[in-house]
């Protein structure tokens, strides 16, 4: 009962502001507005829009993202930062991808009455640009290096539904040579902004180039420390899921499933003690895809099982098969050296047949990139 009376005056006694403001414009009242917003739970762009744009029964720009964002969690995209879509309707709308003071634009009419088309045409150009991505094995956003990856593919596939082979073959390469070198994560807004323009002319097949993303540029060397928020590791992983990795029962995983559903808990450690293997705890070699199921140490449950399945499993994970003598003698720190050879070996092979430069060096220190596919700022 004492417990349930402070809960009552909590409510009861709250002193809430209201702030009078009088013979202003709805410009001038967004200004005061924004400038006093500073505590408590602070809105989302689009949120200030919907609020700003309310007509009843009219568009709704955050219910409208709120529906666009359950459509992209049947296709494993709903954990995209809703910034992204909203830079998306920017782009559609072509105005400046990074504007932050909606309030500015929403009072402007004209522009509040485009929303909606720039709305629809932005949620049509996301969707193919996923279908693209699944088509090169980005089967969740959580293996999406960059949010701007697939704002600028959506809105080429904006303008050009149905590219040609040519093309086609262009943007795939486009894609990995700016996940490979972590392009996005160095670039200022300006240059962002020339990209997208450029993407642009090629959508409408005024240029069968692409020059703002220098394709020539060699690939980041491999990572030596695992961070699912760097673009790099994030490319590393796509490398990893496009072997098909199995299960301690031998069934292929559903990688893309795994990630959206399950996040990195599904990335378990290979030897989860430190002292094992002290130099290579936090490398992306000891990780490796688990099934739900199975999150935990995954070098106990590989020593259980009969080598038959082993050389089954084992591939599928990027291990050399010199893994199971390691794994027969609990040569741990061994078992995770020679799986970092083998991955690095992996992993050129597969940078190589997606047409991106090799890395100068083998492996270095990567930082996580800042404006990765869940960045919301």
């Amino acid at each position: 009962m004492d417990e349930a009376d402070r809960l009552a005056t909590a409510f009861r006694d709250y002193q809430l502001p209201l702030i009078h403001i009088r013979e202003a414009s709805l410009e001038n009242a967004v200004t005061v507005f924004a400038r006093l917003n500073r505590t408590g739970r602070k809105m989302t762009a689009d949120e200030m829009v919907s609020a700003l744009t309310y007509r009843e029964g009219g568009f709704h720009l955050a219910g409208e993202l709120n529906t666009f964002k359950e459509e992209l969690d049947r296709h494993r995209f709903g954990n995209l930062g809703r910034v992204f879509l909203l830079r998306a309707v920017l782009a559609a709308m072509d105005l400046d991808i990074y504007a932050k003071d909606w309030a500015r634009l929403v009072v402007n009419e004209e522009v509040r009455s485009r929303f909606p088309e720039g709305f629809e045409l932005a949620e049509k150009g996301m969707k193919r640009a996923i279908v693209f991505l699944k088509s090169l094995g980005v089967t969740s956003d959580k293996l999406l290096p960059y949010g701007l990856q697939v704002v600028l593919l959506g809105e080429f596939f904006r303008l050009c539904p149905t590219p040609s082979e040519e093309v086609a073959s262009l943007l795939r390469r486009w894609f990995w040579v700016t996940s490979f070198t972590g392009w996005f994560g160095g670039r200022s807004s300006t240059q962002v902004r020339l990209a997208l323009d450029e993407i642009r002319e090629l959508a409408r097949s005024k240029t069968r180039h692409l020059q703002v993303v220098d394709l020539d540029a060699p690939a980041l060397p491999f990572p030596k420390r695992f961070d699912s928020r760097s673009a790099r590791v994030r490319a590393f992983m796509s490398y990893l899921a496009s072997l098909s990795p199995r299960s301690f029962s031998g069934t292929t995983l559903d990688t893309g499933e795994l990630l959206f559903f399950g996040e990195n808990r599904v990335i378990g450690y290979v030897v989860s003690s430190h002292q094992q293997v002290p130099r290579l705890y936090s490398s992306p070699a000891n990780r490796m895809f688990v099934g739900r199921d199975s999150v935990g140490q995954a070098c106990g449950k590989l020593a259980e099982l009969d080598d038959e399945l082993l050389m089954k499993i084992l591939p599928s994970h990027g291990f050399p098969l010199q893994a199971i003598d390691c794994l027969r003698n609990d040569e741990r720190d061994a078992l995770i050296r020679v799986r970092l050879e083998a991955l690095i070996a992996g992993e050129r092979e597969f940078i190589t047949a997606r047409e991106v430069v090799l890395p100068t060096d083998q492996t270095a220190e990567i930082i996580a990139d800042s404006d990765t596919a869940e960045d919301d700022d």
